[in-house]
């Protein structure tokens, strides 16, 4: 099972990671060209091309999320015979676990963050449709 902090970055991280893959499929390729640019040098009506762009990009977004999912998942120990000791050492690894995944969640939604505004600053209004 997973709190409901951990599904809410999961779900933030999915959408979020899609539009990073996005901003950054769109700005190696050049595909975000200003209204002064040559009409010959970019072709609006292949929609077979934006498809895969944001196929691909949600599928490589998934990844972390993905990954931070099943680390985040727990299994219920049943363990009668253990000692106090062990158990707690097994809550603390837990815990210690948890705190990495939530370190790994939120610095990849702050990148996330990050590189969508930056390029959201860039665009001028010379980029619009």
């Amino acid at each position: 099972q997973m709190s409901c902090v951990k599904k809410a970055l999961a779900l933030c991280n999915s959408v979020l990671g899609s539009m990073l893959m996005t901003i950054l499929f769109f700005q190696t390729t050049g595909a975000t060209m200003s209204v002064q640019a040559d009409p010959l040098c970019y072709d609006p009506t292949n929609p077979i091309r934006l498809l895969l762009a944001s196929a691909s990009s949600t599928f490589f977004a998934g990844f972390p999320v993905v990954l931070s999912t099943t680390l985040a998942k727990r299994r219920v120990k049943s363990a009668e015979d253990w000692t106090r000791k062990q158990r707690r050492h097994h809550i603390r690894k837990w815990m210690c676990i948890n705190g990495v995944m939530l370190a790994y969640d939120l610095s990849f939604l702050l990148i996330c963050i990050l590189f969508s505004m930056s390029f959201f600053a860039n665009l001028s209004e010379a980029d619009t449709w």
